[in-house]
């Protein structure tokens, strides 16, 4: 059993030791870069094939996820190489295949310069239904990243 966490935000952050999700989206990838304005440092990010060139910028991934710690739908923003790696080798073995059909444990250890993640899949089961319930309740678009829109905001209709 996953132990439940304080909800910080919107986005999936995985604490030190073990934090299990579930995938619920296909992933948007992209570049992001972090600019300074007005003393704040923000995002600004890149659909694939449109980073400027010259601009430092790290590859992600994004997904809709439903965060077990939480009991909400979050956004997981990828950028580290060695987690992006461990996705690339679930989605393309013929064991595992895409992390929408199973669990996902996130296993965080160490912190600052010293943090390692690993990635250990679980077996496969439908969800229940009353989190189907809330992920079909909850407005989530990753895709809203790359034009510097929040995910969780459904677009207006005005034209």
């Amino acid at each position: 059993m996953t132990p439940p966490r304080k909800k910080s935000g919107n986005y999936f952050k995985p604490e030190v030791g073990e934090n299990r999700l579930r995938v619920i989206s296909r992933p948007t990838r992209g570049f992001v870069a972090w600019v300074e304005e007005e003393g704040k440092r923000r995002p600004v990010r890149y659909a694939e094939g449109s980073k400027p060139k010259g601009v430092d910028a790290k590859y992600f991934w994004a997904f809709s996820v439903w965060d077990f710690g939480t009991a909400c739908v979050s956004v997981w923003e990828v950028t580290q190489q060695s987690v992006l790696d461990q996705l690339e080798g679930l989605l393309t073995s013929p064991d595992w295949g895409c992390p929408t059909q199973y669990d996902l444990t996130v296993i965080r250890e160490g912190t600052g310069l010293k943090t390692r993640y690993r990635l250990q899949p679980g077996k496969r089961y439908e969800l229940p239904e009353d989190v189907l319930a809330k992920i079909a309740s909850t407005y989530c678009d990753p895709d809203a990243l790359l034009l510097g829109e929040s995910p969780f905001e459904e677009p207006s209709d005005e034209s």
